[in-house]
Formats: C-alpha cells, sequence, structure tokens
C-alpha cells in the first residue's frame, strides 16, 4: 500500500501537530525534525500515530540518523511499500 509523499507529509505534520502542538506554517522535506520542536521522544509518538493511521509497524532503530522530515517521511514511505 504504497502513499505519495503529499499524503505522507500531511499525516506526519497532523500527527506532530497532535504530539507537539503548532507548527511552522511552512513544512517542508528539508525542514529539520529538532527545528520544529520535535525530540526523539515526540518522534516515537508521532510514529505510534502514524502506525495506526497507516498500518505499519516501526522499529525505534529504523529513526537513527533521521534528521529531517524528508528522512522521516522517507522511513514512512518504505513501508508502507512494503505492507
Amino acid at each position: 500500500m504504497a502513499i505519495g509523499t503529499d499524503s505522507l507529509l500531511v499525516a506526519f505534520v497532523n500527527a506532530a501537530v497532535e504530539v507537539v502542538g503548532e507548527l511552522p506554517v511552512d513544512i517542508t522535506e528539508d525542514s529539520g525534525i529538532e527545528d520544529l520542536g520535535i525530540d526523539s521522544l515526540s518522534l516515537i509518538e508521532i510514529s505510534m500515530i502514524l502506525e495506526d493511521d497507516l498500518g505499519i509497524t516501526l522499529r525505534s532503530k529504523e529513526f537513527e540518523g533521521v534528521e529531517t522530515v524528508g528522512d522521516a517521511l522517507a522511513v514512512f514511505a518504505r513501508l508502507t511499500a512494503a505492507a
């Protein structure tokens, strides 16, 4: 069940807002995770929401090296394509 990047970005932003509250309006794939106020614990919470929403299973090690929104979206895209 592959999901397009735009749909993944919307899902990520919605989950991030649920976890950390208000985010900047102009979030792109190049936006830094930490620049958005998302720490490692918040990223795990976001991932748990997206696991439910996208029907995927994540392991915490899959987020090693994730520094940008695009990096996170690449992880979700790979997992949804495999689902």
